[in-house]
């Protein structure tokens, strides 16, 4: 026991504190850094898979999917029950969904807009627009009335109980 003395105790804190440094480190490491540099990666890949897509074309395609997968499914199980004919009402559903999908995949006459298809207004325009909005806010702030608002107000928040008070 002549070997415990302070410079001893000394070094064995400050081994145990540089250890609980590194496992904080450690801990921060792999509970922080290294998910947020996973997402970052997964990120940046679909975006530069993503670049030229639009997503919402790609949503609206897998909704109008949905049915058709659906309606396929219907007509085989039908028609172990039926005869292979099919009747004239089925011929004439289904040429109408391919005629709605038709009009539905039909563009609407105007390319998607480009960035730089925009029309420039001239300085008369653009004092002319600003006018016309001033004239629209003026008449709006000249007809509002506070006590009525507040009347309104408590009548839809309060429902039947605002006539009570």
């Amino acid at each position: 026991m002549n070997n415990v003395s302070l410079r001893n105790v000394l070094i064995l804190l400050a081994a145990v504190i540089v250890a609980l440094l590194a496992l904080g480190f450690v801990s921060t490491l792999l509970n922080q850094i290294i998910p947020i540099t996973i997402a970052l990666v997964v990120g940046v890949v679909l975006g530069r898979l993503s670049a030229k897509t639009n997503a919402m074309t790609l949503i609206r395609d897998a909704l109008r999917r949905q049915p058709q997968q659906s309606d396929a499914s219907v007509p085989q199980m039908a028609s172990a029950e039926q005869p292979a004919q099919p009747d004239d009402d089925q011929i004439r559903h289904e040429a109408d969904s391919i005629k709605q999908r038709l009009m539905d995949d039909e563009p609407d006459g105007k390319p998607d807009a480009e960035p730089t298809d925009f029309d420039i207004k001239t300085e008369e325009e653009i004092l002319a627009e600003a006018r016309r909005l001033e004239a629209d806010v003026a008449k709006r702030s000249s007809d509002y009335d506070p006590a009525a608002a507040l009347a309104e107000r408590r009548r839809r928040l309060l429902g039947d109980q605002a006539d009570q008070s």
